[in-house]
């Protein structure tokens, strides 16, 4: 799960710009929208991975209870 969250970090990156300085308050504007989009993601992507391994273990717990039927 870990390396499911470090490679979306790794590939969700906050690009770096340079703008000439009469658009540097539209640039800062649009990275921190990004920056929240990305964090947006990273949050679904880590509650996604925790849902999967939970569903994960619900498995081979029900394989466990049949197994001993």
């Amino acid at each position: 799960m870990r390396k499911i969250v470090r490679d979306a970090e790794k590939a969700l990156e906050v690009p770096a710009v340079s703008v000439p300085p009469s658009l540097q308050s539209y640039a800062d504007q649009m990275i921190g929208k990004i920056r929240a989009e990305y964090q947006s993601a990273l949050s679904a992507i880590e509650i996604a991975a925790h849902m999967a391994k939970r569903e994960r273990e619900i498995e081979e717990d029900d394989e466990e209870v049949l197994m001993l039927l």
